[in-house]
């Protein structure tokens, strides 16, 4: 065995040999011959490594079956046989009632301004199906809000539903629970949900007797139609208020108008522009009626000689007067002087009496959105309609065990399977 260990060597590092020796093979022989290790040796070596590698792998193959086994029983089975026992022994029954609402518009509630205005608004796409949308939205909210738990009888009677000691200690409302505590539990056995299509909201209220669970959803239909008639009240307060004060800025507007308008009477010294015009237009035909047979006269005489008599003189004075008074009157019917001319009056009279109709229209508007909205005070526009009443739950529709606990069970799988793949991970990191 030595004999062929040293021979083995002898193969591993032999160096081969030409013709002669030369320089370069003899520094290569020294070179090898320096070397401490052997081509055996590190085969030897090689081989104990693979070895040490194959136990390892073993060992952690091992180590992982291990991990796997222990933390299903932890994670999957025990938690699973908790909850099972949980549920088929002291869990409590959950009974649940159920009411359907919806918020409609009275019929004739809607005046003739507004059936207008809604009949346009319909043309351009927007209908009143988006505020009873809405409003169920809001009947939704309200349901799962803190202003319910007030409406339906505060603390103390959700202590006596949810704090009987009948209940178990699990699913049982805390003794002195805070407002943030009591408002997450009112969440979790009351929800509201609304159909976009027929705005109809449905209310589901959890209680652990069937009397508590329809008492309960009645308190809170009744408190979500107490919510809508105040909305409603206070859209009417709101709609009187607006029309009164439109009311009130309309008068001010018309009388303002109606003040501007004989202040500018005064000024001018004539009730109508209009009437002043025709009278002077009037006049300027009359004196341009004498005008022509003045100047008829003057031509006859003329034309068959007669001249310089004592009337043509006289007749030339009344002639030259009636021209000048013709021209004053034409300066003053549609002169340079502007706002002083009678079209410069009939113009700012014209505007006057135009912002006096306009005036007069929104106050006539006004007034009937008052009288309007004065009528609908006393008629409720919206209200609550109950589409199915709460009815007394016979069955408990809690605990459902096979169907939580199945669900439980594959909660529990997903965290396991999460923990062994992060598991292996680390593992595998210390291994490099």
């Amino acid at each position: 065995m030595p004999t062929e260990k040293k021979q083995m060597e002898s193969e591993d590092w032999e160096v081969p040999k030409g013709r002669g020796d030369s320089s370069k093979e003899k520094d290569l022989r020294g070179v090898l011959s320096l070397l401490p290790i052997r081509a055996s040796v590190v085969k030897a070596k090689l081989g104990g490594y693979s070895a040490h590698v194959v136990r390892s792998s073993r060992e952690t193959g091992s180590t992982s079956r291990g991990f796997n086994f222990w933390s299903s029983i932890c994670i999957i089975l025990l938690p699973t046989m908790l909850y099972l026992s949980y549920l088929g022994l002291f869990s409590s029954y959950v009974y649940v009632a159920e009411a359907k609402v919806t918020v409609k518009e009275a019929s004739g509630a809607t005046s003739s301004v507004g059936s207008g205005i809604s009949s346009i608004l319909d043309k351009i796409g927007i209908s009143k199906n988006e505020s009873s949308t809405q409003d169920s939205q809001i009947i939704a909210e309200y349901v799962k809000s803190r202003s319910a738990v007030q409406d339906v009888g505060g603390l103390d009677y959700l202590r006596s539903v949810y704090g009987g000691s009948e209940i178990d200690w699990y699913s049982r409302l805390p003794i002195k629970p805070t407002a943030e505590k009591l408002w997450n539990y009112w969440k979790e056995h009351a929800t509201a949900s609304v159909d976009t299509t027929s705005n109809i909201v449905t209310i589901r209220v959890q209680a652990f007797s069937p009397d508590n669970a329809l008492e309960l959803t009645r308190r809170v239909t009744d408190s979500s139609e107490k919510l809508i008639n105040q909305m409603s009240l206070r859209s009417r307060n709101d709609a009187l208020a607006r029309a009164q004060d439109q009311v009130a800025r309309s008068m001010g507007e018309l009388a303002a108008t109606r003040a501007e308008l004989v202040s500018f009477q005064q000024k001018t010294g004539s009730l109508d522009p209009i009437d002043k015009a025709k009278e002077i237009t009037s006049i300027i035909s009359k004196l341009t009626t004498e005008k022509l047979q003045l100047e008829n006269q003057l031509s006859v005489s003329k034309s068959v000689g007669v001249r310089d008599k004592p009337g043509d003189r006289y007749m030339e004075a009344q002639l030259r007067t009636l021209n000048d008074q013709i021209a004053e009157l034409n300066s003053r019917l549609t002169g340079p002087d502007g706002d002083k001319t009678v079209s410069g009056q009939l113009k700012i009279f014209e505007l006057l009496r135009l912002k006096q109709e306009f005036a007069e229209q929104m106050y006539s508007l006004s007034r009937s959105s008052l009288e309007a909205a004065k009528r609908s005070l006393s008629h409720q526009q919206v209200y609550l309609a109950i589409v199915v009443p709460p009815l007394l739950p016979e069955e408990p529709s809690y605990p459902k065990v096979f169907a939580q606990t199945s669900l439980f069970f594959f909660e529990c799988f997903i965290v396991w399977g999460i923990t062994c793949l992060l598991y292996a991970s680390v593992k595998d990191s210390r291994a490099y």
